[in-house]
This record gives C-alpha cells, structure tokens and sequence, in this order.
C-alpha cells in the first residue's frame, strides 16, 4: 500500500519535479521496494540480510511465541 501510493505520487504529474511531496513519494517507493526485496530474500549484498528470511519463516510457522 505504501508502494502504491508512492507510486500514484510519483506517475502524478500535477506535483513538480522539485515538491516536498513528490521528493517523500520518491524516498518511501525506494523503502517499499527494499522492504520487498527483503521480504524475497533478493537482497543478496549484505550476507546479514539472509537471516532475516530464517526469522520470518519461523515466525510465520509459530516458532516464536510471547510469554
């Protein structure tokens, strides 16, 4: 959702190239698309990153629980 309404910013062409609005569109479309390639585990650069998709998959199995 954060990505879609970046999006709709950005292809918005009554904001100015130079707009505070369009510059924010910007950052969180660059944010989401990260956040998503970590999600994928596509972000190979940082070995670290890796982990994350172990992390997310146990959660998702119920492997971490609260006390």
């Amino acid at each position: 959702m954060l990505r879609n309404n970046a999006q709709a910013i950005i292809d918005n062409h009554t904001y100015k190239v130079e707009s505070e609005e369009r510059k924010e569109a910007i950052k969180q479309e660059r944010f989401a698309r990260k956040q998503i390639a970590l999600l994928k585990n596509e972000e190979q650069q940082h070995s670290s990153n890796s982990e994350f998709y172990v992390f997310r998959y146990l959660a998702a199995e119920g492997f971490f629980t609260r006390l």
